[in-house]
């Protein structure tokens, strides 16, 4: 039998404005909530379901970053930074280990 897949493990989340640092949101426990238990992989909304509906800089013409870093056993990989889409997910991979 091939070896159960690893846990995709969220260790950090971040949404951030590219126009104004200074507008961030740790969305690490939303991320978790999303993809707890999830093996192998983990297909991880990245719109505003991460800020709790909220466009960080209030203007609808800029996608804020999405910057996810997470781990699988003991590799660390880092997915993004992407535009925060609401069409959009980060397919976080633990698979070929």
């Amino acid at each position: 039998a091939p070896p159960a897949a690893a846990l995709v493990e969220i260790l950090a989340c971040v949404v951030y404005s590219d126009a104004d640092k200074t507008k961030r949101h740790d969305c690490t426990a939303k991320a978790r909530e999303l993809c707890r238990g999830a093996a192998g992989a983990c297909e991880l909304p990245i719109g505003l379901v991460l800020t709790a509906g909220r466009d960080l800089d209030g203007d609808r013409k800029t996608w804020e970053k999405v910057r996810v870093d997470f781990r699988c056993g003991q590799t660390r990989r880092v997915h993004g930074p992407h535009d925060q889409n609401d069409h959009a997910t980060a397919l976080l991979e633990c698979r070929g280990f």
